[in-house]
């Protein structure tokens, strides 16, 4: 687009005074990308609008407001930044409003543009994929999960910075939050985790999972598993073991294998537990140090993430919930767990929890007696029939029935 061209219908050239649209630079699958410059700070931006043909379905609008407060929690240098968000009034030419934010203009390549057409080499590869980690590191330390890490979504730009961006199908994670609304699948075949596949829920694991499908591709020029329809790839990622990096390219060194075994492990727990562990995995191995599976240190935390509520309307800076053995997540920094002390606390619990089942049980053992007692007592008892008896002989028989005479 040229200086000459009208925008679209509904686009003014000015954004809220201040951002002066000047070149289309991207058109995605629901919003179009131009280059803008911010007068009050001097400085080029990317301006991010909803099309008007999306404009009017609220789950597409939905998606676009739920993208601008995900990244806005963010504040990361492998991530793009968001600095403005707001909408624009409807207008004659079309009747909604059309959501929009500014974010930080990267100069560069897409992942996918890199991959295609230059040759890339094993300290290339480290490089990106770590610096998508640390990105993954830091939204994950702020409880938004990514959902959709593909080579499309990472910048390389011309100064050699990785960018994560596109958080469009990110969500929010709280104490009641889910990450995937039930048998839904989100994002792209090719990089997503089994349980992506399978429509259940998610956590970081899945992040960690896509980011060595990317490493992957970055190693060997194709993903992990292809195939002629996303539903082809999905089963594969459920059910296949891809092939090992340096059997599909001969000059990859086999001591990436091992790592990639292990973040593309189909059980969650079976991953690397944050992407940093990835990371530096993956340069230890580019410094010619080998992984071994007790070189992965487990998490000390993690946080609930299983419920029905929709992250849509809730905030993004949930707290870390206490440590617990269920459901790992990650930790910045691990320390060693002191096994001695964890088995000691666990016997005495073991021990106190025999006691108090032997105490309820002891309990209602006399609760029921007593209950049975005082039946016994008022059960009914058949009168015998002392008509035309003696007294004596009356007398006699309700003794043995246990009457006593009264006066």
């Amino acid at each position: 687009m040229s200086d000459v061209e009208e925008l679209p219908p509904g686009l003014p050239r000015m954004i809220s005074d201040r951002y002066e649209i000047e070149s289309l630079i991207g058109r995605g699958g629901m919003a179009d990308v131009y280059l803008a410059l911010d007068h009050v700070l001097s400085r080029k931006v990317a301006v991010k609008v909803l099309r008007p043909d999306t404009a009017s379905n609220p789950m597409v609008v939905n998606r676009f407001r739920r993208e601008a407060k995900a990244v806005a929690a963010l504040s990361h240098p492998n991530i793009v930044a968001v600095y403005d968000t707001g909408e624009l009034p409807a207008a004659e030419q079309q009747h909604e409003r059309l959501p929009f934010m500014v974010m930080e203009y990267v100069t560069g390549k897409t992942l996918k543009q890199v991959i295609s057409q230059d040759a890339i080499d094993a300290e290339f590869a480290v490089k990106v994929t770590r610096g998508v980690c640390e990105a993954l590191d830091h939204s994950h330390a702020n409880n938004v999960v990514h959902r959709d890490v593909k080579p499309a979504n990472v910048m390389v730009s011309d100064a050699g910075h990785v960018k994560l961006m596109d958080f469009g199908i990110a969500r929010a994670l709280d104490n009641s939050a889910t990450m995937t609304q039930t048998a839904a699948v989100v994002g792209t075949a090719q990089y997503f985790s089994p349980e992506q596949a399978r429509g259940e829920q998610v956590d970081f694991r899945s992040d960690i999972y896509s980011a060595g499908c990317l490493f992957y591709e970055l190693m060997t020029g194709r993903p992990p598993f292809t195939g002629d329809s996303p539903v082809s790839v999905a089963y594969q990622h459920v059910g296949e073991i891809p092939p090992a990096p340096s059997q599909v390219a001969q000059d990859v060194d086999p001591i990436y294998d091992p790592i990639v075994a292990k973040v593309l492990s189909k059980e969650r727990d079976d991953r690397f537990q944050s992407a940093g562990a990835f990371a530096a995995a993956l340069e230890n191995a580019l410094n010619g140090i080998e992984f071994h599976e007790d070189q992965s240190t487990p998490a000390t935390y993690t946080l609930p993430i299983y419920g029905n509520h929709d992250s849509t309307e809730s905030g993004f800076a949930a707290q870390a919930a206490p440590m617990t053995t269920e459901h790992p997540v990650f930790t910045a920094h691990d320390e060693p767990v002191e096994t001695t002390r964890h088995r000691t606390n666990r016997g005495l619990i073991v021990l106190l929890s025999v006691v108090a089942l032997l105490a309820v049980a002891i309990a209602s053992f006399l609760v029921i007696r007593s209950i049975q007692a005082d039946a016994e007592k008022r059960a009914p008892v058949a009168i015998p029939d002392v008509k035309n008896l003696s007294e004596d002989d009356a007398s006699s028989l309700a003794a043995r029935c246990d009457f006593q005479r009264t006066r």
